[in-house]
């Protein structure tokens, strides 16, 4: 394949992707909540910047003298890796609203890890579990955007027995 179509098709997956993505924040659940306390709002921008991105990678392939900028790597990627990760990554986003963050995050955050190649459970457990937690009070309690789902609250109640 050629860098020029590898970047054409790049480009089109990464807004096909984004477009899936964006899909899945439109929900009603939310549609009356204010812009800092809706926890979709933050995964709109965060697709907005992938389409364009995509057509970053596109607007290369076709005004580019090669299709592609120097350095372009596009070649040594390794594609049954990527298109697993983009899977992960769709089953993520699909999960998202109905699982809520925790659990969503919690399952696919490890698998990806798995998937990039690291393999040290004693590691990825305790990395994910930090990270997972971490966010979930960056967006709840920093950002003031609640992630969706049962929160961190909730889990602690639960853990102590409180309900």
């Amino acid at each position: 394949m050629t860098p020029r179509l590898i970047n054409l098709i790049g480009g089109g997956a990464i807004i096909g992707l984004s477009a899936l993505f964006y899909a899945q924040t439109l929900s009603e659940r939310f549609a009356s909540a204010p812009l800092a306390r809706n926890p979709m709002a933050f995964p709109r921008l965060l697709t907005i910047l992938l389409i364009v991105g995509g057509l970053v990678v596109i607007a290369q392939a076709v005004f580019t003298r090669r299709g592609a900028l120097p350095g372009d790597v596009a070649a040594d990627v390794n594609w049954p890796r990527a298109v697993l990760i983009a899977a992960l990554a769709g089953a993520y986003f699909w999960a998202f609203e109905p699982w809520g963050f925790l659990l969503a995050t919690a399952l696919f955050l490890p698998l990806v890890i798995v998937v990039l190649g690291y393999r040290r459970a004693l590691v990825i457990v305790p990395v994910s579990a930090v990270t997972v937690v971490g966010l979930w009070y960056l967006f709840a309690r920093v950002f003031q955007i609640r992630p969706p789902g049962t929160g961190m609250d909730e889990v602690l109640r639960m853990i102590a027995g409180g309900g």
